[in-house]
């Protein structure tokens, strides 16, 4: 007898659909993956949550910025640079309170 085979999972299909000469749409395994956008000669590739991801001098480099793979990387850099900006901007509350409070003690002449 032998052990049932299983297939391995493909990786996600990205298909293209030209909507207009200036904008292309993006899905993949059916879901919304993006567009890409030509203006000014260059190509914004926006995310399918309307983020920007980039600005690409070619529609090839767009289109490989909105791959799952890619994204996953944006995203997780993304995350990675709001935690900094969160913790940077919880220290310099923290000093303004102590700055302010350092201010009332020295009006109340403590």
């Amino acid at each position: 007898m032998t052990a049932p085979t299983i297939a391995p999972l493909s990786p996600p299909l990205l298909r293209w659909t030209r909507v207009t000469p200036e904008l292309t749409s993006g899905e993949w395994n059916g879901n919304y993956a993006g567009m890409i956008e030509h203006a000014d000669d260059r190509y914004i590739a926006t995310d399918s949550y309307g983020a920007v991801v980039g600005r690409f001098a070619t529609e090839g480099e767009a289109r490989d910025a909105l791959h799952p793979d890619a994204l996953e990387r944006a995203w997780q850099e993304r995350e990675a640079r709001e935690a900094r900006f969160a913790g940077v901007t919880a220290l310099v509350a923290a000093f303004s309170a102590i700055i302010a409070a350092a201010g009332m003690l020295t009006l109340a002449g403590v």
